[in-house]
């Protein structure tokens, strides 16, 4: 009933305390393991808190400042962390800042970061996955405009270390459209990427 307009969905949430989901929101939500609720950020102001236990939005809080900026249903990216130092949601901003999410304390908190600096999330050009065998975070970013660059940051979730890195192959990389759809496989080790490659490369 929005005619597919992004930005031009009523404000905050309506009179049953549900929030209007805008467009591009496919990357502001994720599921709490500590909690076991839906977790929504998609909006400029409030997280919103779903169950599916009972098929209905329980909660809404004020994000921290970090997470509260103006369109911010592009950028913020969740990841669930299933174990490690960090169990419970990650959520990554365009700023390149991280918050870590408490379910049984229901706050946020934001990590000091460490090492190199953390690169932005970009919209549909930034994935991130929990690598649990080494608990640590792996961020793919690429400018909205212009190549990737084929690095790779790591964050260390036991000492909030920040690391680039740059695999081999990198320079075949260029070409990369979307870099959203990210996935880690834990049996094989591998993330899988969902990427798009002109026809000439592909």
């Amino acid at each position: 009933g929005q005619l597919y307009a992004n930005t031009r969905y009523p404000r905050g949430f309506n009179f049953n305390g549900r929030p209007w989901v805008t467009g591009h929101t496919y990357k502001s939500y994720a599921v709490d393991p500590v909690s076991n609720r839906m977790l929504f950020v998609g909006r400029t102001k409030h997280m919103y808190v779903y169950d599916p236990a009972v098929g209905d939005w329980v909660g809404r809080q004020v994000k921290p400042d970090g997470m509260n900026y103006n369109s911010c249903f592009y950028t913020l990216t969740m990841c669930p962390v299933q174990s490690g130092a960090k169990r419970g949601v990650v959520c990554w901003t365009k700023d390149g800042r991280l918050f870590h999410y408490d379910g049984e304390a229901n706050a946020w908190t934001e990590m000091e970061l460490t090492g190199d600096r953390l690169i932005g999330s970009v919209v549909d050009r930034g994935g991130i996955v929990h690598d649990s065998k080494r608990d640590r975070l792996i961020c793919f970013s690429k400018p909205y405009k212009g190549a990737f660059d084929g690095r790779v940051c790591t964050v260390d979730l036991k000492t909030n270390q920040v690391q680039h890195l740059t695999p081999g192959g990198a320079a075949g990389m260029t070409d990369v459209g979307f870099l959203r759809e990210a996935v880690y496989d834990p049996k094989h080790d591998v993330v899988f990427l969902g990427v798009n490659f002109p026809p000439a490369v592909g």
